[in-house]
């Protein structure tokens, strides 16, 4: 009984009702509400939002953080915002 309650079938189908958030998404203070909550539907998809894009990279937190800034000042926002865009 133990064999069909733990097969790799059983734990793919539970990954995908569920899902998985980022756990750097979670950690990461510049990162959005919306980032945080979203669920990867498989361990491959999570895997390629963890090591591939800028979400997690340098220029994606700089970015970020910027944004965040500049939603406070309006010099900043010159400054940074309008030329990421």
């Amino acid at each position: 009984m133990d064999i069909l309650q733990n097969n790799a079938m059983t734990q793919r189908i539970a990954w995908k009702n569920t899902g998985q958030t980022c756990p750097l998404c979670e950690d990461d203070p510049t990162a959005t509400e919306k980032m945080k909550s979203t669920k990867h539907s498989g361990a491959v998809k999570l895997e390629q939002h963890m090591t591939t894009g800028v979400a997690h990279a340098p220029l994606g937190r700089w970015r970020r953080m910027h944004e965040q800034i500049a939603k406070e000042c309006k010099f900043i926002a010159l400054l940074f915002v309008s030329h990421l865009r």
